[in-house]
């Protein structure tokens, strides 16, 4: 593999992960919006941008195996352009760590809040439920009175 097409590939794996990294900046914002319609999609796309970039990982695979190896036989020239594009490529990838750790963290507050809604919903459902169940005597749910009145 030449040092040339090494260079494309990493290229294409940047591309890919600047995409994955605006999908995760909608990700968030669908998270905190509670928007799941606009979310679904996105994750979708997730999911092939990953799987793309699998693919282009595969192919780099056994260049990465001989790294030192071929890079030490590489000119100064070729070395530092492929320096620069690994480290673009981690500086992306560390940026879209951070974008899914903030989605996580919003996910998890969204999903806090709805458990807290939730709950008050069942504390008003048992209030409404016990208050209606028996009015001036009357069992709403039985339909009898109590004569004890």
């Amino acid at each position: 593999m030449s040092a040339e097409r090494i260079k494309e590939l990493l290229e294409e794996e940047l591309e890919l992960y600047r995409s994955l990294r605006e999908l995760a900046r909608r990700q968030c914002r669908f998270i905190e919006s509670a928007d799941t319609d606009g979310l679904i999609p996105v994750l979708g796309r997730k999911q092939e941008i990953l799987r793309a970039i699998g693919a282009v990982e595969a192919e780099l695979a056994p260049f990465k195996a001989r790294w030192n190896e071929l890079i030490d036989a590489l000119d100064a020239s070729a070395k530092e352009k492929l320096a620069a594009a690994v480290a673009e490529v981690q500086g992306v990838l560390g940026e879209i760590v951070e974008l899914e750790k903030a989605g996580l963290a919003a996910l998890e507050g969204v999903y806090g809040q709805a458990a807290k809604e939730m709950k008050k919903i069942q504390q008003l459902g048992g209030a409404v439920k016990a208050y209606s169940k028996k009015q001036d005597g009357h069992d709403v749910e039985t339909g009898s009175f109590d004569r004890k009145q």
